[in-house]
């Protein structure tokens, strides 16, 4: 057994190298910075504050990681040590100076592949941690149970004392999260050791959170007992007094936090003599041990050593030594479905017991190599690996897992359909979604109906390609997504979640959120991303767009590959009271599978007259707001556009000839014209096959659908939009970005 467990690493390390390999091709991720300043220098290393460049994704540089910093063209080993906004502090493991006028920071991605290989060349020479991931990988045909167990928490907590492995499978809504929280507390409170991890920072947040809940409700909060490691990012945790490890040794050591509370105070950022006397009053106090960097990592070691239960990333566990040699008694590992089975594995041998929470019928893993090991182990999750998703289509149980089987977070008409198609009976709703979300569920758009199906067939063919072919992205939907988004916060609905398949569209739909709704500020709680980004995320109302239609000639993999059930899958169910689908039905009843999901849902909403189509769409479109207009006909508006257009005009569509445009060659701006046929003089040509008709001024203003002179086809609604972000950035789409360069050349 031993001796073919040491073989599986080795595939495992080989699989993480081919995904290491495929990676490295694109390079580091770069984070120009400016104005670093040395705040303490040791033998080993030097710290620095520094501002990262305007325009930088500071969100999504992370914290407490090994990286490198380019300086003129040398690189460097480094670490971020704490990050607030726009401002780090670094640690390097060299002295360049006081003062770094400029540099980059560098994410190599492939960083934790090779990390991880190192953690699993470790694990196989040792005997017990391959036994750990033998009952992870092959889980014993039988189990000890409790036999007088009154719920699911009961039957989950004696089995984490008594199996060395359990799977829970919580499908959305049945209280994974409730009981996963409850099961970590009952360990706590029996004294035990608990390592808490996930695959990204808010599922360990949302864990965390409720844990935090549990204790302080039940008084045995302890400070320092119960830590977060690395980047929360819920404000809950971000704002509590000890749950962070920053937090906890600001509380205990206010002293150590006096200048690097002033490293990241803005008083210290205005000016460069402002600056300059944090540096001066640094020096002073560089030997002063009470005062250090160093004195803090030396707390931070404590803290994570003395803490009782420690929750962070699955990547952050496999790289920080103080905690992966730490002892626990058991490691609970949630959202296990998008988590790959060399990461599972190692993770198993941290702990005497091992707790595998998650939904296989959700996302699988995520690996980009197409090589034969890696597609094998990284893109397959431990419930299908250890036979625990077979065992429940053969006879509906597992001898070491459990499966919640009430749901408490959808509208029933939404869950009817989920319960039936996807969990097949085996989830039901409880008792108190039967009055629970009535509130919402009332309001507008559609008033009383949880789930809606908009049909766009009719509208025309807006389905476009991202500038390198591959993602999709339709701007006709994306602004049908606005204006429900706009209906439902107008008639009180905050919290909203726009969700579809494709990255492209996504990075539509967030540009339209940030022209329209600015300010969230905690008065709407509205999220634009792929479906991928909503796994663990849940709205009152979501509205997914799939996107696919005419001018494409079939379904793109997202929808057609075999893992479309499980993207799907996240996508009906993380609304809890109302759920809107936008999509080409004839496109997508044409193109799909009759035994498709998405043909099943569509079926369903034809069953139960939950279907809009074109002709109904001036009953629920209503001006909300004067920069986004519905019209089928509004040639002035259109017109007043073109008067006060002062850089540039975009326009094309499929007409028969270019007659018509004298009115808009006039303008003394530049035009460009994008189709196939010639425009009149004086205008640029992208020649191109474009299949609705466009008006973009000023990079700001697009008409949609707009009634040029000689279209082949007449429009049936003409759409105004005032969105500078998305407009300007959906331009670039439909020039592609080579064509605009060599436009910018010639103006």
């Amino acid at each position: 057994m031993l001796e073919t467990l040491q073989k599986l690493c080795k595939q495992w390390e080989k699989a993480l190298l081919q995904e290491a390999e495929y990676v490295q091709k694109f390079g580091a991720k770069r984070f120009p910075f400016i104005d670093a300043v040395r705040i303490e220098q040791s033998e080993d290393v030097s710290i620095y504050e520094a501002q990262l460049s305007t325009g930088s994704d500071s969100k999504s540089l992370p914290v407490s990681m090994p990286l490198e910093i380019e300086l003129n063209k040398k690189r460097y080993a480094a670490e971020v040590l704490f990050r607030e906004d726009d401002y780090v502090v670094l640690e390097i493991g060299h002295s360049l100076g006081t003062e770094i006028p400029n540099g980059e920071i560098l994410v190599e991605s492939s960083f934790l592949l090779k990390q991880l290989m190192k953690r699993l060349e470790e694990v196989r020479e040792e005997k017990t941690p391959l036994q750990k991931v033998h009952s992870v990988l092959k889980p014993k045909k039988k189990a000890k149970t409790a036999s007088n167990a009154s719920s699911s928490l009961e039957d989950i907590y004696f089995r984490t004392l008594k199996n060395p492995v359990t799977f829970v499978w919580g499908p959305p809504g049945t209280g994974k999260t409730y009981n996963l929280s409850r099961v970590i507390a009952q360990h706590y409170t029996k004294g035990k050791k608990i390592l808490v991890l996930s695959h990204s920072n808010a599922a360990v947040d949302v864990l965390m959170e409720n844990l935090v809940h549990v204790l302080t409700e039940k008084k045995k909060w302890k400070d320092g007992d119960v830590l977060r490691i690395g980047q929360p990012i819920t404000p809950f945790l971000l704002h509590h007094p000890s749950v962070t490890l920053r937090k906890y040794l600001i509380q205990q050591h206010p002293e150590i936090d006096r200048l690097t509370s002033k490293v990241l105070d803005r008083q210290y950022k205005k000016t460069k003599p402002s600056i300059q006397a944090l540096v001066n009053e640094i020096q002073t106090h560089e030997n002063n041990e009470n005062t250090s960097f160093s004195k803090w990592r030396k707390k931070e070691k404590e803290a994570i050593e003395d803490a009782a239960v420690i929750g962070t990333t699955i990547s952050k566990a496999s790289i920080d030594k103080q905690i992966y040699t730490k002892y626990y008694d058991l490691v609970v590992i949630d959202e296990a479905s998008m988590i790959n089975i060399p990461q599972i594995a190692f993770c198993s041998t941290l702990a005497e017991k091992t707790l595998i929470a998650g939904d296989f019928k959700q996302l699988p893993p995520i690996a980009q190599s197409r090589e034969k090991l890696a597609m094998k182990w990284l893109q397959q999750d431990i419930f299908h690996a250890a036979g625990v998703a077979s065992a429940f289509d053969k006879t509906y149980s597992h001898p070491q897992a459990v499966l919640l089987t009430q749901q408490r977070r959808m509208h029933q008409d939404i869950s009817s359909f989920t319960n039936k198609y996807i969990y097949h009976d085996l989830v039901g709703d409880h008792p108190s979604i039967l009055s629970g979300k009535r509130g919402i569920h009332s309001l507008a758009p559609f008033p009383n109906k949880a789930s809606q199906f908009i049909d766009t067939t009719g509208f025309g063919e807006f389905t476009l390609r991202d500038s390198r072919g591959q993602s999709r992205l339709n701007p006709f939907h994306a602004i049908l997504q606005l204006q429900l988004t706009l209906e439902a916060v107008n008639n009180g609905i905050t919290s909203i979640g726009l969700m579809t398949p494709y990255a492209a569209q996504a990075q539509l739909l967030k540009r339209l959120i940030q022209d329209f709704f600015p300010l969230i500020n905690g008065e709407h709680d509205i999220f634009a991303a792929t479906v991928h980004q909503f796994q663990g995320e849940e709205k009152d109302l979501v509205i997914f767009d799939s996107v696919d239609s005419p001018p494409e000639y079939r379904a793109s993999l997202m929808l057609t590959k075999e893992e479309h059930e499980r993207l799907l899958t996240v996508a009906f169910t993380r609304s809890k009271s109302k759920f809107f689908h936008i999509g080409h039905r004839r496109f997508l009843e044409t193109k799909l599978p009759k035994e498709h999901l998405l043909q099943k849902w569509i079926h369903e909403q034809q069953k139960h007259n939950t279907i809009v189509s074109k002709e109904s769409i001036g009953n629920w479109i209503h001006q909300l707001d004067n920069r986004l207009l519905f019209t089928n006909g509004n040639t002035a508006m259109w017109n007043r556009d073109i008067e006060r257009s002062k850089k540039s005009i975009v326009m094309g569509g499929p007409i028969r000839n270019n007659q018509g445009l004298e009115h808009i060659s006039s303008r003394d701006v530049r035009k460009v014209w994008v189709g196939e046929c010639s425009p009149p003089t004086g205008w640029e040509h992208v020649k191109k096959d474009c299949t609705f008709s466009f008006f973009i001024a000023d990079e700001k203003v697009l008409w949609l659908q707009i009634a040029i002179p000689n279209l082949v086809f007449r429009p049936y609604v003409s759409i105004r939009i005032n969105s500078p972000n998305a407009v300007e950035w959906l331009q670039n789409i439909i020039l592609s970005n080579k064509e605009k360069n060599a436009l910018n050349k010639r103006a």
